[in-house]
């Protein structure tokens, strides 16, 4: 394939490129710091400009001018590379989906977060993996609110995978200055998306969630306050599915590495906080009902014992055993649901195995010193 093709190739595969980016990409192979290579991108994209098939843009504060294709360019894809939405390897490989000039242009505001894609994106095609962009990934599913069917979709920012045929990894993108309950929305979707797939008979065609940051460097989980945020919302938001999904990140710990940890401290915080409810409620029935998410199935047992009695110091006794128990009960039927979403974990364990080389060998692509 000519320089030219090559270059207008990955600008409609990722989107948008730099020179730099091109030249990493184009000439993986030969030294990628050459002043002669690069002086080869520069005087295509030059005659690519001139000729109207791509258009460039100046951002801060990366500087630079960064490419995506004009009509006349996509066009050119078009009637060049094999073209077919609906292939289940469309954007992975040579086969290419169909995109407006308006949709394959890159805002402003998604900068920072495609670059880091970008930079993901050509070290793992480097290392022949394959990988495709946002605009290949997105999912439609359905829920019920208020008895009445919503369309919904999940987009993550791309998808990549060590074979044609595997299932892929998602990618997702996250700043550091992205709110938790942001996140916890963004993971709730995926949750939701699994539960469709999962009353509609279907399998869940994704290997796990991959997660890159705008801080990568390896840094101890205890210290790293941007994973922890992005775990314990993932925790809230996938709900049971962070017990079957894989969810790591670029040179993080996975969710499985620290869920134990993670859980026990979540546990430990719980079984305080229902302690001191029970105490309190012993000590005074009248303060019942102050936590209103942690009481709320309590308080019906509250009232029944109202109507049995006028006596509020007895009726107070009564209602703290019962409540009493029904955390009792509460607590042995979270403790099973875990070991039993375990053990299928475990079942699992030998169609995740071939993945878990995929993830180890990227932790070695993005080491960092």
């Amino acid at each position: 394939m000519a320089t030219k093709e090559l270059i207008l190739f990955y600008i409609f595969k990722l989107q948008a490129l730099t020179n730099d980016h091109l030249c990493r990409l184009i000439y993986s192979s030969e030294d990628d710091n050459s002043n002669k290579l690069r002086a080869k991108i520069s005087k295509q994209i030059v005659t690519l400009r001139n000729e109207g098939l791509i258009t460039s843009d100046v951002w801060l504060p990366y500087g630079g001018k960064i490419h995506s294709l004009t009509q006349e360019g996509i066009n050119f894809i078009n009637n060049n590379f094999d073209i077919n939405p609906r292939h289940p390897y469309s954007g992975f490989d040579k086969v290419q989906g169909n995109f407006k000039e308006s949709v394959l242009r890159l805002k402003e505001s998604d900068l920072s977060k495609h670059m880091i894609f970008v930079e993901f994106a050509i070290k793992v095609i480097n290392a022949e993996y394959f990988v495709r962009n946002k605009f290949y990934c997105v999912k439609h599913y359905q829920t019920i609110e208020n008895n009445v069917s919503i369309a919904k979709k999940i987009q993550p920012y791309g998808e990549f995978t060590s074979k044609l045929g595997n299932k892929p990894y998602v990618l997702e993108i996250i700043s550091s200055n992205e709110e938790k309950s942001e996140l916890i929305e963004k993971f709730k979707g995926y949750h939701d998306y699994f539960n469709y797939l999962s009353e509609q008979g279907k399998p869940i065609l994704i290997s796990g969630i991959y997660i890159l940051t705008d801080v990568q460097q390896n840094i101890p989980y205890h210290g790293d306050s941007v994973w922890q945020t992005i775990i314990n919302a993932a925790l809230e938001g996938l709900g049971p599915y962070s017990l079957t999904i894989e969810f790591t990140g670029l040179n993080k710990p996975s969710l499985k590495e620290l869920y134990n940890k993670s859980l026990l401290k979540h546990d430990n915080m719980l079984h305080q906080k229902q302690n001191e409810e029970i105490e309190k409620t012993a000590q005074d029935p009248s303060s019942v009902g102050a936590d209103q998410s942690l009481l709320s199935e309590g308080r019906d047992l509250e009232d029944e014992e109202k109507d049995d009695t006028n006596n509020k110091a007895e009726s107070g006794k009564v209602y703290t055993s019962k409540y009493a128990s029904w955390i009792e009960d509460m607590l042995t039927r979270d403790a099973r649901w875990a070991k039993e979403e375990l053990e299928r974990q475990e079942r699992a364990f030998e169609e995740q195995r071939a993945q878990k080389g995929v993830i180890n060998r990227l932790k070695r692509l993005f080491s960092f010193k």
